[in-house]
């Protein structure tokens, strides 16, 4: 019988494995102004595909605090998240 700690392992190697592998090409010229205001540059640290990695995760943050202030909104949250962080590029654990 699997524990909650191994469901949740399981969960999570799913959800990585079924995580996009493409930017959507409708947040280019967000994730340029997102870039320039915070002065990212992702070309020379981490080999190449690092800024095509930081862009993924950088979405998936977007997409994180947009669904958090709609569920402000609706009144399901006591605060607001953050607008664009220069944290955004980075995991989700540094956002909480």
């Amino acid at each position: 019988m699997p524990t909650g700690r191994s469901t949740k392992k399981s969960s999570a190697i799913v959800a990585c494995a079924l995580a996009r592998t493409v930017p959507r090409p409708q947040l280019n010229a967000h994730w340029e102004v997102y870039k320039e205001v915070h002065q990212k540059k992702y070309r020379n640290m981490g080999g190449p595909g690092e800024e095509n990695r930081r862009r993924l995760i950088w979405e998936d943050n977007l997409d994180f605090i947009q669904k958090h202030n709609l569920e402000y909104d609706l009144g399901l949250h006591t605060y607001r998240g953050p607008g664009s962080s220069h944290l955004q590029s980075g995991s989700q654990q540094l956002l909480c």
